[in-house]
């Protein structure tokens, strides 16, 4: 199993000092150096690519001054006509990714010089309540991922163990969980009613262009199924 995620210093806006997450967080580092901050911490004179590097090692709760809930940039395409969209909505808990994937577009994207998770879960609930009551006779897709893996820091959050409860009254929501972690031991107890699944983005190992596309597919598909969770679980169907 992956080794949690352990920053080396933790930064607590006072807005979330009442927060389960913050609570979460705070019981699984007990040895990391904590500061509670009115607003962003101070960042560093770092170049730039410097800075990406250590912002990974920089955990700030915060709340999140925004909306959590937002349309995928489909469903806000100005070609509609010309675009069939799959109308996900996605879920921005966390900003920025403790991975550090070369291939990854946060590597470029993201320029915040910390590691940000959004503790204010109260209006989390509340715009996803909001969102799945107004469309009770639609399959709601949501998800969580865009700008950071949805599981990686889940051990010290505690995000997940609180989602899946609420979402498990609402019939109409399949909510998304997209990792290449293997961190899911702490949600085995749970039961989403099938209102939740995980889902894992997957490397295939190098292939040499010379063998051709048929020798890629024979190296790729081991690969994957050597990756998988090899266990049966009946509240679990994608693990």
């Amino acid at each position: 199993m992956a080794q949690p995620y352990r920053p080396r210093h933790v930064w607590i806006d006072r807005q979330v000092l009442g927060s389960p997450i913050t609570a979460n967080v705070l019981r699984q580092l007990p040895g990391v150096p904590t500061t509670v901050v009115d607003g962003p911490p101070p960042v560093p004179r770092l170049p730039q690519a410097a800075l990406m590097s250590v912002s990974k090692k920089q955990l700030y709760l915060t709340a999140q001054k925004g909306r959590f809930v937002r349309p995928c940039p489909g469903m806000t395409s100005r070609r509609p006509a010309q675009q069939l969209c799959c109308h996900y909505t996605i879920v921005d808990l966390i900003y920025n990714c403790n991975y550090d994937c070369t291939y990854c577009y946060l590597q470029s994207y993201v320029n915040a010089p910390y590691l940000t998770v959004y503790a204010n879960v109260e209006q989390l609930f509340a715009e996803l309540a909001a969102l799945l009551r107004a469309q009770p006779h639609r399959l709601v897709r949501l998800g969580s991922g865009e700008f950071s893996d949805s599981l990686s820091l889940d051990p010290l959050t505690g995000f997940s163990r609180l989602l899946i409860p609420f979402l498990r009254q609402f019939p109409n929501v399949l909510f998304e969980l997209k990792t290449k972690s293997d961190l899911v031991d702490h949600l085995l107890d749970l039961d989403p009613q099938g209102r939740v699944l995980v889902s894992w983005s997957l490397n295939p190992p190098p292939v040499d262009p010379a063998r051709g596309a048929q020798d890629g597919l024979a190296g790729g598909a081991p690969a994957r199924r050597a990756a998988l969770p090899r266990r049966r679980l009946p509240h679990w169907p994608a693990l």
